[in-house]
C-alpha cells in the first residue's frame, strides 16, 4: 500500500489471474478482474482510514502498470 496523496495498491498480475501483458482494453473489458480490483480498494480504503466500507464504493479508475 502506498498513500501518497491518491492511495495505491500494488498487485502482482498473476495474483488477478493475468500475465501482465494484457492492454488496457483487455484489462477494461475484463470484468472478473475489474470486480477483484474494486473489492481489494475497498478493503484498502478501510484498512488506510480513507473511508469506511461503505464510502469507499464511489468508482474509481483503476491504473495498470505499463511493463
Amino acid at each position: 500500500m502506498a498513500d501518497a496523496a491518491n492511495p495505491f495498491v500494488f498487485i502482482r498480475a498473476r495474483d488477478l489471474g493475468l500475465k501482465g501483458n494484457e492492454n488496457i482494453d483487455e484489462f477494461s473489458n475484463n470484468e472478473a478482474t475489474l470486480k477483484k480490483c474494486q473489492a481489494i480498494r475497498l478493503v484498502v480504503a478501510e484498512i488506510m482510514g480513507i473511508a469506511k466500507t461503505e464510502e469507499a464504493t464511489t468508482k474509481r479508475r483503476f491504473r495498470r502498470s505499463p511493463g
